[in-house]
C-alpha cells in the first residue's frame, strides 16, 4: 500500500504499483536545482524540450511545484543526501500520479527518476485495511 507522503506519512491510499520509470525519464539537478541533464524522454513527459530546461532553475520553470509533495522530496533529499521514493497525485493532472525516485548524486545534487501512471483509487474498505496493514507491518 502506497499514499501520498513525503518521508513515509501515508495520506490517501491507492493501489501499488512497482516503480517502473521509463528508462530515459531522468532529470539531474545541482545543488541549486538548476537542470544539470534531462534525457529526451523525460523533457516530453514534461512537454518541453532538453533545451528549454538545461541550466535554469526547476522552481523557476515550474514555480507550482515548489509546496507539492515532489518539491518538498526534493528539498529533502538534497538535504539529507538520503534516497527516497514517492507516489502522489501529479499537480497537473488530478487523474494521474506522479510516480518518482529521487537519489543523491556524487557531486552534490540530486536525480530524479519518474514516471506517470493512471490513477487507481481503492474502495474506502480497502483502502482502510491497506493502513492498518502498513502501520502494523502485516499483510
Amino acid at each position: 500500500m502506497v499514499g501520498d507522503h513525503v518521508g513515509g506519512l501515508a495520506t490517501s491510499p491507492c493501489a501499488i504499483v512497482p516503480f517502473r520509470a521509463p528508462s530515459g525519464s531522468v532529470v539531474t539537478f545541482d545543488s541549486d536545482f538548476l537542470y544539470t541533464s534531462v534525457t529526451d524522454e523525460a523533457a516530453a513527459s514534461l512537454g518541453t524540450t532538453r533545451e528549454a530546461l538545461l541550466g535554469r532553475c526547476c522552481w523557476h520553470v515550474y514555480p507550482d511545484c515548489v509546496d507539492t509533495p515532489i518539491g518538498a522530496l526534493m528539498r529533502e533529499v538534497m538535504r539529507t543526501r538520503t534516497p527516497a521514493e514517492l507516489r502522489s497525485v501529479r499537480p497537473d493532472r488530478p487523474d494521474m500520479d506522479l510516480i518518482a525516485r529521487v537519489v543523491p548524486t556524487p557531486d552534490g545534487g540530486i536525480r530524479v527518476l519518474f514516471r506517470f501512471a493512471k490513477r487507481i483509487p481503492l474502495s474506502p474498505r480497502t483502502a482502510m485495511i491497506a493502513v492498518s496493514q502498513a502501520m502494523t507491518g502485516t499483510r
